[in-house]
């Protein structure tokens, strides 16, 4: 492979041997370290490889063996060079291009943070740019193991932590204590409860694990306790002596109402981009921000799409730059009758009730209506809808009674 590496780099010849002493001509060639390889012999001429630098040598062993060579092929980097001398710009472009990447491999260009929900990503980012270990930082700067000390010391909540680099990306993991105190009890115990999360009137129940609080047609209101996930444990009198936990588990309908009400305008203003634009380069520092041209030049109706880029770069105020381009809008006003404005309201409907459907919610009863008003279309109404209700919760456990695990 090596070999290889080096033939190219050098160059070499494919190359036709012909006349009546080609076997003299390879022994000359033994004789004299001029190495040729992958010869193949032909009933009136001979084909072999050989390096640029030597085939120049080969001159006075032709006149000696009598014989002609013809190149065929020409192979390696200074023909690739030869070929491309016209576009040397292309080139070195080409060129500065790897360059350029190559420089970049050895920068931070990405912060990556799991494991934590106690202290934010922006928390910890915060800390790492005061520890100069931000975007653009050169990855020989930041010293991995201190900085997993430093984060140990200053965050006390936090319990262990990792940081590596790998590739051009610091990535960090923690973990943290618990600091939800009613998910840890319901860890200990393993006991959670199924409540309502509407208000409504019971459709359906089927409990699978647990005790149901309420049946069809019992009236609930939001947080109220629909299967219990605390099994009591009686003794030969009857009285509760203690509770085995389980998570509740139940397929529950809940029927409620809904209240619908979409309007849509005899009159709309529409807005259509004219193509006329302009762009308002600016950046952001750490405490304001500012145009590079004059904000008076934002005059008249137009929409504007933003371009920003970060950057994070250690010792440089400016955290982003951007460019805001406006283009102008030209408005018009639409007129609709009483025909068009229905079948937007029934379009509407349409859409709310595909999205009622991927949601599971079945409408058992529609008493939606159109009314008509001095500036459009009304339709406004109740639905009578059926759907699953049921979030799981930590379970209440009484003081006085014990847990069997």
């Amino acid at each position: 492979m090596v070999e290889k590496l080096f033939r190219y780099i050098e160059g070499f010849l494919k190359i036709e041997i012909s006349g009546k002493s080609v076997e003299r001509f390879i022994n000359i060639c033994r004789n004299q370290n001029i190495r040729i390889w992958n010869i193949t012999i032909s009933e009136s001429c001979c084909n072999a490889y050989i390096r640029l630098s030597d085939f120049r040598k080969l001159k006075p062993i032709l006149r000696k063996s009598n014989t002609k060579v013809r190149i065929k092929e020409r192979r390696g980097f200074p023909f690739f060079l030869f070929l491309y001398k016209k576009r040397k710009i292309f080139f070195m472009a080409m060129v500065c291009s790897v360059a350029v990447i190559f420089s970049l491999t050895h920068f931070i260009w990405k912060i990556e943070i799991t494991g934590n929900s106690y202290y934010t990503d922006e928390i910890l980012e915060e800390y790492l740019y005061v520890k100069h270990a931000t975007l653009g930082t050169r990855k020989k700067k930041i010293n991995t193991e201190k900085l997993r000390s430093d984060i140990r010391e200053d965050f006390p909540d936090i319990t262990w932590v990792s940081v590596y680099i790998r590739g051009t990306g610091l990535i960090i993991e923690v973990k943290e204590e618990n600091h939800n105190l009613s998910e840890k009890t319901s860890d200990e115990t393993g006991a959670t409860d199924l409540i309502a999360d509407y208000s409504g009137e019971i459709y359906s129940i089927v409990t699978r694990k647990g005790i149901p609080q309420v049946h069809y047609g019992s009236k609930v209101e939001k947080g109220d306790c629909l299967v219990k996930g605390l099994l009591p444990i009686t003794d030969d009198s009857g009285e509760t002596i203690a509770y085995e936990p389980v998570t509740a588990d139940a397929e529950i309908q809940i029927k409620r109402t809904i209240h619908y009400q979409k309007s849509i305008s005899f009159k709309e203003s529409t807005f259509k981009r004219t193509g006329n634009k302009k762009f308002y380069p600016y950046y952001i520092t750490e405490k304001n921000y500012r145009f590079l041209k004059s904000e008076k030049d934002f005059t008249g109706d137009s929409v504007a799409d933003l371009i920003q880029f970060s950057l994070n770069i250690p010792r440089i105020p400016i955290k982003k730059i951007g460019i805001i381009q406006c283009e102008e809008i030209k408005k018009s006003l639409q007129i609709r009758n009483d025909k068009d404005c229905k079948k937007l309201l029934n379009t509407e409907f349409s859409l709310f009730y595909k999205n009622l459907g991927k949601k599971r919610v079945q409408i058992s009863k529609n008493d939606v209506k159109i009314y008509k008003g001095e500036n459009g279309l009304t339709a406004k109404g109740e639905l009578e809808v059926v759907h699953p209700v049921g979030i799981s919760s930590p379970s209440v456990i009484p003081q006085d009674k014990n847990i069997m695990q």
